[in-house]
């Protein structure tokens, strides 16, 4: 179980980034890895569009949490976490000096997307979208500008025309 949150400062225990400390941005708990602010950093070269130049992007990857220990709010070094049932619940404690940890300030809930669908005048129904999961680098740098619509069709056209001329080749070859 992992007991690092988002939101929380870690130091960075072993692997090149050894020594540094950071906040916790995201938390992967599936795959057991964190993505911590301004550590592991790489490049990320997107080729330009019609929409956007090119550009080098840099961004934090994830680093595995074993990798990470919690910093002590009281005396800045780093420290194992407990758990202690109290009066209020569960309550995230550090070892070494024993004072209670507070879930980061700055960590943003997650929201769900929801997608309004009318029936009829009178009802509306929310229905929560069914999204792929992109990579991480890309739902980061998205840009979220939208191709105008005489490009995107006529690319959606250039397709369609390389496609029949795929299978009309196809067919040529068969015949003979």
């Amino acid at each position: 179980m992992m007991k690092l949150h988002t939101g929380d400062n870690v130091v960075i225990i072993s692997g090149k980034e050894k020594g540094k400390t950071g906040k916790v941005i995201h938390v992967l708990r599936a795959i057991n890895r964190l993505v911590v602010e301004g550590v592991n950093m790489r490049t990320r070269h997107q080729k330009k569009t019609l929409q956007r130049p090119g550009q080098i992007v840099r961004y934090e990857a994830s680093i595995h949490a074993s990798n990470a220990m919690m910093v002590d709010p009281k005396n800045a070094k780093r420290t194992r976490i407990g758990i202690v049932c109290g009066e209020h619940g569960k309550q995230r404690v550090a070892k070494k000096s024993g004072s209670a940890l507070e879930r980061g300030k700055d960590a943003p809930k997650k929201q769900r997307r929801e997608k309004e669908q009318t029936i009829g005048e009178e009802q509306v129904i929310k229905k929560k979208e069914n999204t792929v999961r992109e990579p991480f680098w890309k739902r980061a740098f998205r840009t979220g500008d939208k191709a105008i619509d005489g490009q995107e069709e006529g690319r959606n056209r250039q397709e369609e025309i390389d496609r029949s001329s795929v299978g009309s080749v196809r067919r040529s070859r068969e015949s003979s």
